[in-house]
């Protein structure tokens, strides 16, 4: 029997793609940060991951099935905190671990003309509650939690669809180098299919493991994320991956 070694975050927005794949005998389910992610898929320790979209274009990865975390406007758990205005903010914490989200607020800081602040990546407790710093960038679960600290916040997937009109799109599946994609794209799709069909299920299951009320939970994964991959999701993405090679982020295509 084949065993299929698949990466994913640990993130809330993950598990309707990933709960079908828990307790099956051929598959091994690793939940590692992004970043790490894409390390892993390097060095040939997984077979396919969830990987950030930034490492997605950057390695030249086809995608290997239309699932992935995507939205269209707000996103909520990608957020910039600041308590002054950002052109004041010389320092910029960002979470360690992130690759798109800290690419898209880079690309967003260009276009509010914002210039001179470092982004300085930082660990995060896991139970976090209050965004740290003068300005930060938290992403995923503890990002959900902090949205009632009372500090303002941007959400950037909202400020990616004002500054675009198009929606964004953080991260892909995608095979490593060398491995036969056809079963593995028929593992994922049967996965993403079966926890689409169950959302209510997992918000309800979900939301107290993550100290996450159940209505914000079952918004957040019925309407905040997108989990298809369409046309409008593929615009969304070559423009990020424009703007990015315009700036020279991300090697040429």
């Amino acid at each position: 029997m084949t065993i299929h070694r698949i990466g994913t975050v640990p993130f809330l927005n993950e598990r309707p793609l990933t709960l079908a794949l828990e307790g099956r005998r051929d598959v091994e389910l690793h939940r590692d940060l992004p970043a790490r992610l894409a390390e892993r898929l390097r060095d040939g320790s997984l077979d396919a991951a969830l990987l950030p979209v930034a490492e997605v274009l950057r390695d030249g990865l086809p995608p290997l099935v239309p699932f992935g975390i995507a939205c269209e406007g707000e996103v909520r758990s990608v957020r910039l905190w600041h308590e002054k205005p950002l052109p004041e903010c010389r320092e910029i914490l960002v979470q360690s671990g992130s690759r798109s989200s800290v690419l898209l607020l880079r690309l967003l800081l260009e276009e509010w003309n914002v210039k001179g602040s470092y982004l300085a990546p930082v660990e995060v407790p896991v139970l976090l509650k209050k965004p740290p710093g003068e300005a930060c960038l938290l992403i995923g679960d503890v990002a959900l939690r902090c949205l009632d600290s009372g500090r303002p916040s941007v959400d950037l997937g909202a400020a990616w669809k004002a500054a675009t009109g198009l929606p964004f799109v953080f991260a892909r599946w995608v095979a490593a180098p060398g491995r036969d994609p056809k079963p593995l794209a028929d593992l994922l799709t049967e996965s993403a299919e079966d926890g689409l069909a169950r959302l209510d299920e997992i918000a309800l299951d979900e939301a107290p493991r993550r100290n996450l009320g159940p209505a914000m939970v079952r918004e957040y994964l019925t309407k905040n994320i997108r989990y298809r991959i369409g046309e409008r999701e593929e615009q969304g993405q070559a423009e990020f991956a424009r703007r990015a090679r315009e700036k020279g982020w991300l090697p040429a295509g």
